[in-house]
């Protein structure tokens, strides 16, 4: 968490100034993992990176190490079609295995945010999660898995089943705000279900949308309304909270959505959220 830029450009050069030959698997994940989680772009670094990677058709990546270098180069938003190609591959190969619910939730985000397709992988991925059951999915990896499948346009009515099952036996507990918004979201796209957004709807009146950025409250709203669930009390307090703000950090994006979601589901907080 010590920001250095001068750091991270210095050790990226050198890194490949010296070639990454003698870089292992391990060494050449965390590489790209820490640029990634620091924001440090380099893109000849993970142009090297992706390059030596493929060289060695991921020969000694372990599952940590495929997902980690996925992650990083789909939050980098660097684009690398041959090593998403090369990952995807590898990971289907294995059958997925070896993969915890945090690798198997992380490549699927990554694919997603990376809007690389492969149909196999994300079809992997549900099979093997669904044959395990959910149980040792946390509430960031449920959600991350919705939105990617989602994202993605990858439909598995299973998986989708699976995470609102376990979703609606946990009661949403532990369930952030943004995992609330993003699980809405997901659903609302790619798998509607009465009562998931009925679950969600109560849970958040019960603490109340305080804690929800602009984003998550625009989100949220739209979801709703795409699902088609009405939900007043919800409405009513994500007007209210919006009201409270001012709308001053919403941006264009998230007025749009939230004039849209209430102009179609029309509650009766709508006369109050159009009149601010």
């Amino acid at each position: 968490g010590h920001a250095s830029s001068e750091l991270f450009h210095a050790i990226s050069a050198e890194a490949v100034r010296r070639g990454l030959g003698g870089f292992n698997p391990q060494e050449l994940s965390n590489t790209v993992w820490a640029f990634a989680k620091a924001g440090h772009a380099s893109s000849e670094l993970f142009s090297a990176i992706s390059a030596e990677a493929v060289r060695r058709r991921l020969g000694g990546f372990n599952p940590q190490d495929l997902s980690n270098t996925a992650w990083a180069f789909a939050t980098a938003g660097h684009a690398s079609s041959e090593l998403f190609h090369a990952i995807s591959a590898e990971a289907v190969r294995r059958r997925l295995g070896g993969f915890n619910p945090q690798e198997l939730s992380n490549t699927a985000w990554a694919f997603a945010t990376a809007n690389h397709a492969s149909p196999e992988l994300f079809k992997a991925i549900s099979a093997e999660a669904v044959r395990r059951g959910l149980g040792g999915f946390n509430p960031q990896e449920l959600s991350n898995t919705a939105w990617a499948f989602s994202t993605a346009r990858h439909a598995s009515s299973e998986l989708f089943s699976a995470i609102l099952a376990e979703a609606v036996r946990r009661r949403l507990s532990g369930f952030s705000p943004q995992h609330l918004s993003n699980t809405a979201w997901a659903f609302a796209v790619g798998h509607a279900s009465s009562e998931l957004f009925s679950a969600i709807s109560a849970e958040a009146a019960r603490r109340g949308v305080g804690d929800f950025t602009e984003q998550e409250l625009s989100n949220t709203a739209w979801a709703f309304a795409t699902a088609g669930h009405p939900s007043p009390e919800l409405f009513h307090a994500i007007s209210a909270e919006a009201v409270r703000r001012g709308l001053g950090g919403f941006n264009l994006q998230d007025l749009s959505n939230t004039a849209w979601a209430f102009a179609v589901l029309n509650p009766p907080s709508a006369d109050e959220l159009f009149g601010t």
